[in-house]
């Protein structure tokens, strides 16, 4: 049911719970992509995903994993105030 004449999309937008995960430099690719796999794809790979997905950079970008890729991280440390869930997947020892 929507109510107050919003579209059936947009109401589903606001719905999604937002995700955020806190990378830094020299995380292994393999733990980083993981929680972006997870929660930024949609469900069969159409649509939009059920979760707002946030890329949080830990440190000052660019950030690089132990093989030297270089991560997208659009969004700093204040984003992680707007996640309903904060994914550290791995941290320096």
């Amino acid at each position: 049911m929507v109510r107050g004449g919003e579209s059936p999309g947009l109401s589903d937008r606001r719905r999604r719970h937002t995700v955020a995960v806190l990378l830094f430099s020299g995380v292994p690719f393999v733990e980083s992509s993981i929680p972006v796999s997870a929660f930024g794809a949609s469900p069969g790979g159409v649509g939009d995903s059920q979760y707002r997905l946030l890329v949080c950079a830990g440190e000052e970008p660019p950030l690089h994993t132990t093989g030297g890729l270089e991560l997208a991280t659009p969004h700093g440390l204040e984003a992680l105030a707007k996640a309903g869930t904060i994914v550290v997947p791995a941290w320096r020892s």
